[in-house]
């Protein structure tokens, strides 16, 4: 493999070769192979990939992120959620779900700045605060082997299931009234 020259995150396109794309995990490869560009088309999803340049233009590296929705009372019932929740509407509450994230393993090493995959989570967190959606947290339901990664950003459990992860995003200040 020659040296990555990996771009910025983009929006996955039909000229993106998900065939070559191997996580080492099985359930993640088949999504990426064989439904994302199906939850695309339905819009249930929006899956972004940043690609090497320098290696056929191959996918290095995805994350998809949906719309989701989580009961106030869900997260009021929980001591870290309570505290995010002070002064919302009592009803569901609009967040963003960090549906899948994945790097292939020829790049799980690979750090110029970051590693691949905490670059891909930034960018997803940039794109919902960016966002002319509103969602006030992003969530993941994380997997075990995960759990570390999401908390070492200030993810915190917003349930009393542990994989049960949330990040809420700072409040905007100064708007114009």
């Amino acid at each position: 493999m020659n040296q990555p020259d990996l771009t910025f995150p983009e929006a996955l396109s039909r000229s993106h070769d998900r065939a070559s794309f191997n996580c080492g995990t099985a359930e993640l490869n088949d999504y990426f192979h064989t439904r994302v560009s199906q939850h695309i088309k339905s819009r249930i999803t929006r899956c972004f990939v940043v690609i090497d340049r320098a290696n056929e233009d191959k996918v290095a590296g995805f994350y998809t992120i949906p719309a989701a929705g989580v009961p106030f009372e869900t997260l009021d019932r929980h001591p870290a959620g309570a505290a995010m929740v002070r002064g919302f509407p009592r009803y569901q509450l609009p967040v963003f779900l960090m549906g899948r994230l994945a790097v292939d393993i020829a790049y799980r090493d690979y750090r110029p700045k970051l590693r691949l995959g905490e670059s891909l989570l930034f960018d997803a967190i940039e794109r919902c605060m960016e966002s002319d959606v509103a969602g006030f947290a992003l969530i993941v339901d994380a997997k075990p082997d995960a759990e570390g990664f999401y908390r070492k950003y200030n993810f915190v459990n917003y349930t009393s299931e542990p994989l049960k992860l949330i990040l809420a995003f700072p409040k905007i200040k100064n708007l114009p009234a």
